[in-house]
């Protein structure tokens, strides 16, 4: 599986930024304002109470926020870094 983490960057730098977060029995995933209480609304599940799946579909959309996402790309970055700068001294160390 190839993944495109610059479309990726650039989709959830459009995004409402994060964390978001989904009240115990609602269907519908929020913006987490800085006081702890819901934004505005992100994604709404057409189910009332949702099932166990679309509540579990909604708790990882809202797991999956934009910060989660660019930070979880920040690292993945820092990781092919190093990965790159350890090569290149393999390379150098093998002469």
């Amino acid at each position: 599986m190839t993944i495109d983490t610059k479309n990726l960057r650039v989709l959830a730098e459009a995004a409402t930024p994060g964390p978001w977060m989904r009240l115990f029995g609602e269907r519908t995933v929020y913006d987490r304002m800085e006081d702890g209480c819901r934004g505005i609304a992100i994604v709404r599940s057409d189910y009332s109470p949702p099932t166990q799946k679309e509540a579990a579909n909604i708790d990882y959309i809202a797991a999956c926020s934009p910060d989660v996402v660019l930070a979880l790309l920040d690292a993945l970055e820092r990781k092919d870094n190093l990965l790159r700068e350890q090569l290149t001294i393999c390379k150098y160390l093998s002469r």
